[in-house]
């Protein structure tokens, strides 16, 4: 649901309508064009947050490049729809003003706007020159990008502007947001004159950034970061880090975590990744590796499977012989000489490892590419092979699904050897409809589903008493109208606050609620926003890299209009120590350069003393 447009006024209150993305759909004649025609739109309101017209209204006047325009004239362009190869044409929309200037200077986009109003001016200035917003406005749109009060100052809006004024949350009650204002985003005369450049990484954009964002903060809060390199127990060099894959917490301590790190290097014109099995202690800040080799070039990790019925992990591990490092790349060694593969089980969450030549053997013999646990008995495995039995004789890839008993191979289903079994609509699956239940892959001979049509097969794993067994159905495609449902409320408990409807706060110390416009989550999801909190702190992670905090249980917050890192709140294990601090983890530094593992700590610190 879309907010309604509102105006920074006294108290503040703006709300900001969104801008589309780039045209897309417009002059489809011209494939691979796109409109890029600056556009600039602004409603300018008074004290009582009426929208001034500059036509009728003698007190007013404005400048757009140098050029005065006054009542009663007050330009009305009407803007034409654009076309390839055309002069640039820059266009201005600001309440009762349509103005279109041609300007072939593609290095000189930023135009600065001055709002006048007897002896004070407005003045506006926006680091891309785009308009608001770091990209192009399409023809015909009509709303504003920014809706604000006429007060006198230079301004200057960030790039980020959009993402904080475009989304702000509504508070009820005692509840309010403390340092919203919109004299925050005025800067210094002598930095606003700087500041007419086509880039956003010019050194004045930077340092104006900056002062908008010491604006937000002073007198309310300060911020405090201080970050330690991770120890690893053994080098990996060549190789460098890139990444963590997917990390599991240990059952006994909820400081260790467990998986897969990714490193990579570059050398003799050969780009190659490893995975090496890793320990991270959060607390200790230390990561203990398994090596199956001392030489780090000679091992990679490939999957790592957990049997959560008896607590035993699976590493499959490829392993080379080994080599001359100076006379062989990866690349070469991997195009002479076959690798081996290598099955390691540790019941210990990766402390000890250890090889099962039973083991060893069923994985590496059918190539498992998948596996899934269903009992403390059972499992399920997938593999794939190379068909050319079908009357073509032509190449297949065939799949097969095998029951492993006590890790041991006692049934298996194969899919025919005259499809592929590896496109749209012939893969792999699993997908637990209940405890006794399971749907695999389904498969069809046919090029596409129509409904009502398609005949399909679909396989499944079904459990009778202590035993599980294949089965395979024929279907006919169909797609099931459900009926829609009454939207009911829904309510989740927290320390702090109710969260209602997935997106409503009301806070249980009384003072009132926040409610945001995309839903809440207590974990890290994309297009949501993470809530994490302890004792009386809360923080919202906006899902537009922005933090909303409170330290007195919801009635007073605080917007931190940037993200903790300058690429995004991108990191791993965010969490709140003893000391009232953000901790996490990140794989990338703030000077840029190589990657390193750090552990990162961040305390907001409030300065304002009637605010506890």
């Amino acid at each position: 649901m879309r907010k309604k447009n509102r105006s920074f006024t006294k108290p503040f209150n703006l709300y900001l309508l969104l801008v589309m993305l780039f045209l897309s759909t417009i002059l489809k004649a011209q494939p691979g064009w796109q409109d890029h025609t600056p556009r600039y739109n602004y409603a300018i309101v008074d004290e009582n947050e009426k929208e001034i017209s500059f036509k009728n209204n003698k007190d007013y006047s404005i400048i757009i490049d140098k050029t005065l325009y006054k009542s009663p004239d007050i330009p009305q362009d009407v803007f034409k729809q654009p076309s390839p190869h055309q002069d640039l044409t820059l266009e201005f929309k600001i309440n009762d003003l349509s103005l279109s200037i041609k300007d072939n200077d593609w290095n000189q986009y930023s135009k600065e706007i001055k709002i006048i109003y007897k002896k004070d001016t407005m003045h506006i200035s926006q680091p891309s020159g785009y308009g608001s917003f770091s990209m192009f406005r399409d023809f015909g749109e009509t709303t504003a990008d920014y809706t604000l009060q006429f007060i006198a100052g230079h301004y200057y809006f960030p790039n980020w502007s959009k993402d904080v004024l475009n989304d702000i949350p509504e508070t009820k009650g005692n509840t309010k947001i403390l340092n919203l204002s919109q004299r925050h985003f005025i800067v210094p005369k002598k930095v606003y004159d700087t500041l007419f450049h086509n880039t956003s990484t010019d050194p004045s954009s930077e340092k104006a950034d900056e002062l908008v964002l010491k604006n937000f903060m002073k007198g309310y809060f300060s911020l405090n970061k201080k970050f330690e390199l991770t120890k690893f127990d053994k080098s990996v060099s060549p190789f460098k880090l890139r990444y963590l894959n997917s990390m599991h917490t240990n059952s006994k301590d909820p400081n260790l975590l467990y998986g897969l790190i990714n490193y990579s290097m570059e050398k003799s014109n050969c780009s190659s990744s490893i995975n090496i099995f890793s320990i991270l202690n959060k607390k200790q800040n230390t990561v203990q590796q398994f090596f199956p080799k001392k030489n780090v070039r000679l091992f990679s990790s490939d999957q790592l499977i957990s049997d959560n019925f008896n607590h035993i992990l699976y590493l499959s591990v490829w392993l080379k012989k080994d080599f001359d490092d100076d006379k062989l790349s990866d690349c070469d060694y991997l195009s002479q000489f076959p690798l081996e593969k290598q099955i390691y089980i540790s019941s210990d969450e990766g402390n000890n490892w250890t090889v099962d030549k039973k083991i060893q053997s069923v994985f590496v013999k059918n190539d498992f590419r998948e596996m899934e646990f269903l009992d403390k008995n059972h499992a399920i495995a997938y593999s794939r092979k190379t068909s050319t039995q079908n009357p073509n004789k032509n190449e297949m890839v065939q799949g097969i699904y095998y029951l492993l008993k006590n890790m041991q191979i006692v049934d298996s289903l194969k899919t025919p050897e005259d499809i592929h079994y590896n496109t749209n609509y012939n893969n792999y699956a699993f997908n637990k409809k209940n405890n006794d239940t399971i749907f695999l892959g389904s498969w069809t001979y046919d090029n596409d589903y129509t409904i009502g049509k398609t005949k399909y097969f679909q396989p499944s794993l079904i459990k009778t008493n202590d035993s599980w067994k294949f089965h395979s159905e024929e279907k006919t495609y169909q797609r099931y109208a459900y009926k829609s449902q009454k939207k009911t409320e829904t309510s989740k408990e927290y320390k702090n606050f109710q969260l209602v409807n997935d997106k409503e706060l009301i806070f249980k110390n009384g003072s009132g609620s926040l409610k945001l416009s995309s839903n809440v989550t207590d974990h890290i999801s994309d297009n949501e926003n993470f809530i994490l909190e302890k004792d009386q702190q809360i923080y919202i992670f906006s899902d537009r890299d922005l933090i909303y905090f409170s330290h007195d249980a919801g009635t007073n917050w605080f917007l931190y209009p940037v993200p903790l890192e300058k690429w995004g709140n991108d990191f791993y294990f965010l969490d709140i120590n003893e000391q009232n601090e953000l901790v996490y983890f990140s794989t990338r530094g703030d000077q840029g350069g190589d990657s390193a593992l750090r552990k990162v700590s961040q305390k907001f610190k409030l300065e304002k003393k009637d605010v506890k």
